[in-house]
């Protein structure tokens, strides 16, 4: 028996939790990385290949149709099965980096990547088990299983009865029983891109981990109230991002000191985080402005891509940054039904 760390990747206004279970089978992974069921597609179907990347290659083949990207952006892991059936799990190469970045800059190295409905137990016959996860339904079926609002879940349950059972309790006894060794790893799938990953994000740490929480929350529909909740993790990304580029130091006091103190190009990824920082910062005092992109330009300047309504919607940003001694300038952009496009480009104060 073996002690089992399940760590839940943030969704919604819901952040990092970690869950230790104790007495799983040796054989148990010890991290698993659980992400948002949402963003992750699950089938069950026949799947041919004399090897695993054959029959990865061979699941998105099949499910072309029901993807919304080309095979070689996406990530298919395989589970068990028998006779040629397997479920498959299937997900953005992209974010799943994304997740698995913000992961390791925290400190857990995951050995498996799950969805959330895949530590449900599988239900009955005619029954699916239904989970809350903030405000989504975490659903499992007989077959596969999914993560979506709840006036969606019961359509797509269809004439399967739910079952209610609470997510935490259900896990443990999942991973205890041992019933995870069958399901589709997704990291597994990540494995030919992991090295050259792991290069470029030792390049630039600080600017790595930034870019990994926005991608992971902050997509083009988020709200800047969800931002709001991701600011503390981000500058605590900090510390851990200085204590793996200054591993001779002592103490970790100021991380974002400390990294300009170091050379030159850590100077600016402590730029890049402490912008970064104060625009999720000020995003989060907001309401109705939405981010789709922070870039950090090779000048220094970190830009985000923002959409409001009204250009008074920015104030809350205009001011907070003001606080902070930096400078804020606006490109309006092109204009679009209820909304406007706005370049926000900060910089040091002169």
């Amino acid at each position: 028996m073996k002690p089992v760390q399940l760590v839940f990747f943030p969704t919604g206004e819901e952040g990092w939790r970690v869950m230790p279970v104790a007495g799983a089978p040796a054989r148990s992974p010890r991290c698993i990385l659980v992400v948002p069921g949402a963003d992750v597609l699950a089938r069950n179907i026949e799947i041919s290949g004399a090897t695993p990347a054959q029959s990865r290659a061979a699941a998105l083949a099949t499910l072309a149709q029901d993807l919304a990207a080309p095979a070689d952006q996406l990530v298919c892991g395989l589970g068990a099965g028998e006779a040629g059936r397997r479920i498959v799990f299937v997900a953005s190469r992209a974010r799943l980096d994304a997740w698995l970045g913000a992961a390791k800059v925290r400190g857990f190295m995951p050995d498996i990547i799950l969805p959330d409905f895949a530590l449900l137990p599988i239900p009955q016959a005619g029954e699916a088990h239904v989970a809350a996860r903030g405000e989504d339904h975490v659903v499992r079926t007989g077959q596969t299983g999914f993560t979506c609002q709840p006036d969606l879940a019961e359509g797509l349950m269809g004439s399967l009865t739910p079952a209610t059972i609470d997510l935490e309790p259900a896990a443990i006894l999942v991973v205890q029983r041992g019933a995870i060794a069958s399901a589709p790893d997704l990291l597994a799938g990540m494995a030919r891109r992991a090295s050259k990953a792991l290069s470029r994000s030792l390049l630039w740490p600080a600017a790595a981990a930034a870019a990994a929480l926005v991608i992971a929350t902050a997509a083009p529909w988020i709200s800047a109230s969800r931002i709001n909740a991701a600011t503390t993790g981000l500058r605590k990304e900090g510390e851990a991002v200085a204590r793996a580029a200054l591993p001779n130091a002592s103490r970790i006091v100021d991380a974002r000191a400390q990294l300009r103190e170091a050379a030159f190009p850590r100077e600016r990824t402590g730029m890049a985080l402490e912008y970064a920082t104060g625009i999720l910062e000020g995003l989060g005092r907001t309401s109705g402005v939405q981010l789709s992109r922070l870039e950090f330009s090779v000048d220094g300047v970190m830009h985000a891509n923002l959409s409001a309504a009204d250009l008074s919607q920015l104030q809350p940003l205009r001011d907070h940054i003001s606080q902070l001694g930096l400078r804020g300038s606006e490109t309006p952009g092109e204009s679009r039904a209820n909304s406007i496009l706005v370049d926000f480009a900060v910089t040091a104060a002169p």
